[in-house]
């Protein structure tokens, strides 16, 4: 299952796109969880929903069960035709494109950054040079003031990779900050 992700991230785009709503909070999912159960006639609950969608922790690949339900939410007989139709239809995960970015070796000694992605979270971060940054300022998320982590590029719209993360002296590994949709505001400041 895990050589499908970008099948399943499109798959969950479609489902978006045919709720019409953007998924932000718990109640939206609850909404999305009764259109599916009306339409489908399908139970998927409200939690797996949350999950495959990155809004609660969720590191196993969803069931094959569920992405049935959701290709059937899309008008495709299951998951597996609904990957077939993305082959057929030359499916592409490379494209150039362009947005609003910031890359670390443009950045001063000392500037600060400020970024935010959903659901609500927000990071003020303090450049100490060589692409490491210092969170200042932290709400709504995992990471905390005082952690220090590399990063090479910020883009809006794009998740953002965090390395070397330490946190009090002791190595976190990775972080990925807008997992789903991307960083959604970027300033210098």
């Amino acid at each position: 299952m895990n050589g499908r992700y970008p099948e399943i991230q499109e798959l969950l785009q479609k489902v978006e796109k045919t709720y019409g709503e953007k998924l932000s909070t718990s109640s939206d999912y609850f909404c999305l969880y009764s259109d599916i159960k009306q339409k489908v006639k399908a139970n998927i609950s409200f939690s797996t929903l949350k999950r495959i969608y990155g809004y609660v922790p969720y590191s196993s690949s969803p069931r094959i069960a569920t992405l049935n339900v959701l290709a059937r939410y899309i008008g495709e007989r299951n998951f597996d035709s609904f990957c077939e139709k993305l082959k057929k239809e030359n499916f592409n995960q490379s494209h150039f494109f362009t947005s609003d970015n910031i890359q670390s070796c443009e950045l001063a000694t000392g500037q600060s950054l400020e970024i935010a992605w959903a659901p609500n979270r927000y990071l003020k971060l303090l450049h100490l040079g060589n692409s490491r940054f210092r969170v200042t300022e932290s709400r709504n998320s995992q990471i905390q003031i005082e952690d220090v982590f590399c990063a090479s590029e910020f883009i809006l719209g794009m998740p953002l990779f965090l390395h070397d993360l330490e946190r009090e002296g002791l190595d976190q590994h990775m972080f990925i900050a807008g997992k789903k949709g991307g960083l959604t505001l970027l300033n210098r400041i």
